[in-house]
């Protein structure tokens, strides 16, 4: 997957989760115009004013697969570092988790990852329903996210980018 695919994957998963602002799409699609870049797509990112409308920009462009094993690995890298700055925000972390399983649209499978986002969101139904659930929670999300170790990567492709977003804030400082 190229850099803008990646991006872009990032931007529409992030606008949703407010990892990263509409401001700051809008920012970096001025800077790329700043650099002479010539792609038209940045001229319609420059004027969008929604989540919405950038999404529809990113869509005319990107086939959307959050099934890619590299934007997979991105994210849940995320979420694991984030989940280690603040083990005490779980329960959103399992939230959002289980909205991530839902636009890779799950499908019966024996893939690990998949396999985990579908037992978060089993233990979820279960709590809100009045059970206790059926998963040691916190204890599962840290060993399934401790296998994703690519925050770095992220954070090089945004900085390279010139995008900010993604920042975790540290509850413990």
């Amino acid at each position: 997957m190229k850099d803008f695919e990646k991006i872009s994957h990032l931007i529409r998963f992030g606008l949703t989760f407010d990892k990263v602002t509409v401001e700051s799409i809008i920012k970096w699609a001025d800077i790329k115009i700043y650099k002479q870049d010539d792609n038209d797509i940045f001229f319609d990112l420059s004027i969008a004013r929604t989540k919405n409308n950038i999404i529809e920009i990113l869509s005319k462009r990107v086939i959307w697969d959050f099934r890619d094993e590299e934007i997979r690995r991105i994210i849940l890298s995320y979420y694991n570092e984030y989940l280690k700055c603040n083990f005490d925000k779980w329960p959103e972390i399992q939230n959002e988790l289980i909205a991530y399983f839902h636009l890779i649209e799950y499908h019966d499978s024996n893939e690990s990852t998949e396999d985990f986002l579908y037992y978060l969101d089993d233990d979820l139904q279960l709590r809100k329903d009045g059970f206790r659930g059926s998963l040691q929670m916190p204890t599962f999300i840290i060993e399934n996210l401790s296998q994703y170790n690519y925050y770095d990567e992220l954070t090089l492709l945004l900085t390279r980018e010139e995008i900010t977003g993604y920042e975790i804030k540290n509850n413990y400082t």
